[in-house]
């Protein structure tokens, strides 16, 4: 590794790595990193992204249950790699301390810039503050949350600015969408102002779906509900024209 120093760019796809090589943390030029992988018992720490503030494009960050905590995960700096457009955050699934792994969540905070945003297997029971004060992600024009089986509330989205597609899946204690879904009751800006694209699925106890009556989805060219068994009544949210 120490003569790959000046090294750009890093393809890792259709590979089974399970940690990443050692000594990553030196390729302070590296541009392009297709994924990181966090390693288990002592493997590749997440803090071997701290110097890698140059990176672009989309970072997949793999392995999130083997974080050892949340200050492990604020030296991974991901705030202050604002070249970053796109980042997927992946967990396993299999959820083993709820408070540290919404620790890890809020310590992982990206840059405002940010334009997307996936979240995989997420396994506590509430999204961290940045997430749900998303007024600071101006740019953010697709989210996706993704088998986030524990988390109960869906707050604060609609106040993106310029989020185009929104994917909601598996969110199984998912039982009511209300005004948390819309935003601050207090603002004067309409909920997915921009929002073109909305999918909801595998959402098994949803039963209701609240309209704010506020000139919400506007812009809505798409949505898809797809096996969301137990949401009955009247769909009573107005769409454009």
């Amino acid at each position: 590794m120490g003569k790959l120093i000046n090294l750009r760019h890093l393809d890792i796809k259709g590979t089974r790595l399970t940690e990443m090589p050692t000594q990553i943390s030196r390729l302070k030029d590296l541009q392009h990193l297709t994924y990181f992988v966090v390693g288990k018992n002592g493997g590749s720490s997440i803090s071997g992204l701290k110097e890698l503030c140059n990176l672009r494009g989309k970072l997949d960050i793999l392995g999130l249950e083997n974080v050892v905590s949340g200050q492990d995960a604020s030296e991974a700096n991901m705030k202050d790699k604002k070249h970053l457009e796109g980042l997927v955050l992946k967990w396993s699934g299999e959820m083993e301390d709820s408070l540290k792994e919404r620790d890890v969540f809020d310590k992982l905070q990206p840059h405002a810039g940010l334009k997307t945003l996936s979240i995989f297997n997420y396994g506590s029971t509430k999204f961290p503050d940045w997430l749900q004060g998303v007024h600071s992600f101006r740019n953010m024009v697709s989210l996706e949350l993704v088998d986030s089986a524990n988390c109960y509330s869906l707050r604060s989205i609609g106040q993106l600015p310029s989020l185009k597609h929104l994917g909601i899946e598996g969110m199984k204690a998912i039982t009511i969408v209300g005004r948390e879904f819309y935003g601050d009751a207090s603002s004067s800006k309409k909920p997915f102002q921009s929002l073109e694209t909305l999918r909801f699925k595998l959402m098994e106890k949803w039963e209701e779906w609240h309209a704010l009556g506020a000139g919400e989805f506007s812009c809505l060219l798409e949505l898809s509900l797809v096996d969301c068994p137990n949401l009955i009544g009247e769909l009573s949210i107005r769409f454009p024209i």
